[in-house]
């Protein structure tokens, strides 16, 4: 069973794209800025780089799809190419 950071429908037959998106904390960060974990959705799991704006909104700054969970170091296989 994979880890709470990278459990997705794309492992897990219990799971649909419609149920199985997710976003954790990951790690530390300075002030007005953020990482989280993405996983499911039908979407590469990523980390994803966010930082508050102005307008107190969180604004995306940039964002990686790691081919291992750096949780728990299960192989991300939905996040390689179809055909590979």
């Amino acid at each position: 069973m994979a880890c709470r950071m990278c459990i997705n429908a794309h492992i897990d037959p219990d799971l649909t794209s419609d149920n199985d998106l997710s976003y954790i904390g990951d790690g530390d960060c300075a002030d007005g800025y953020r990482v989280m974990f993405r996983s499911g959705d039908a979407r590469p799991t990523a980390l994803e780089f966010e930082g508050i704006g102005r307008d107190r909104c969180w604004h995306p700054l940039g964002s990686y799809e790691p081919k291992f969970c750096p949780n728990c170091g299960r192989r991300l296989t939905e996040n390689e190419e179809k055909g590979r």
